[in-house]
């Protein structure tokens, strides 16, 4: 039977990224197809150096209790079920914050239906989502993955940041043109912890992939961020762990939200029905 609840869309951005880069889809969900009740998710380890958020224990488990909080409210206290909308980085502590909270997978009443990923990691429990990256990298030398260009690390009370530069826009901004390069670049792209993606994903903390329900959103060819072989390669290592994963594909670069708005929010509109 389907659910009547409500539904509540939670948008979490990836590393290096704030929440406004979701703003032009936000409005389209809003404008084009009525959604009303639509999150952009600001994680703890965005720009820390300057709002000096709580990132104990680590980083990666600061983010992942900032997004499962915003589930619990909108499941717990809302009654509202949750469909997560996900890019890059932030599709790994997305994923392992709806433990236990999923809709019908022994829990009554409102919960997560599914995740929609954007061009996303899905490290399991016990791996680093750099770790997954730099292992296939090393096996696919003809892929060409350079994590150190346009960016530099800076330490700050012993902790190395990862600090976008403007030589990093046109990479992950390819299919947008220079000047929206630029506006979102100095918008949107801010320092964050390198242990984001660093640090294993702890045991404790991490999710079953047996529950998951994703839907996978493959930016093909022109993703210089995460190869397309590579995206691949991650949705059968998360089928192979047991997940349920369906995929679809699109020719974009990296911030398909930004460059494929329409295109993106008519299949998180199809994918938010009950």
């Amino acid at each position: 039977m389907a659910s009547t609840n409500p539904i509540t869309v939670i948008l979490i951005p990836g590393m290096c990224t704030k929440a406004n880069v979701y703003e032009p889809l936000v409005k389209e969900l809003e404008t084009t197809h009525a959604m009303h009740s639509v999150q952009a998710l600001e994680l703890p380890s965005a720009d820390a150096l300057t709002t000096g958020a709580d990132l104990t224990p680590t980083p990666l488990e600061a983010d992942t209790r900032a997004i499962r909080a915003a589930l619990e409210h909108a499941v717990t206290q809302r009654n509202h079920d949750v469909v997560i909308v996900a890019h890059s980085y932030g599709g790994t502590p997305a994923l392992h914050a709806t433990r236990g909270l999923w809709a019908g997978r022994g829990r009554s009443g409102a919960g997560v239906q599914r995740v929609l990923l954007l061009s996303a990691g899905m490290s399991l429990g016990g791996e680093s989502v750099a770790g997954v990256r730099g292992a296939w990298a090393a096996a696919n030398p003809a892929a060409g993955v350079d994590d150190q260009a346009g960016v530099r690390i800076d330490v700050h009370d012993g902790a190395p940041f990862v600090v976008p530069e403007e030589a990093l826009w046109p990479a992950w901004l390819n299919d947008l043109a220079p000047e929206d390069q630029r506006r979102w670049g100095a918008a949107s792209l801010v320092p964050s912890p390198l242990g984001t993606v660093a640090v294993p994903v702890p045991e404790a903390l991490a999710a079953d992939p047996k529950e998951w329900k994703i839907k996978y959103m493959i930016c093909a060819e022109d993703d210089r961020a995460m190869p397309t072989a590579f995206q691949e390669y991650l949705v059968q290592k998360t089928i192979d762990a047991g997940a349920e994963v369906e995929t679809t594909k699109i020719k974009s670069g990296h911030f398909v939200q930004l460059s494929h708005t329409k295109e993106v929010a008519a299949w998180v509109a199809e994918n938010s029905k009950p």
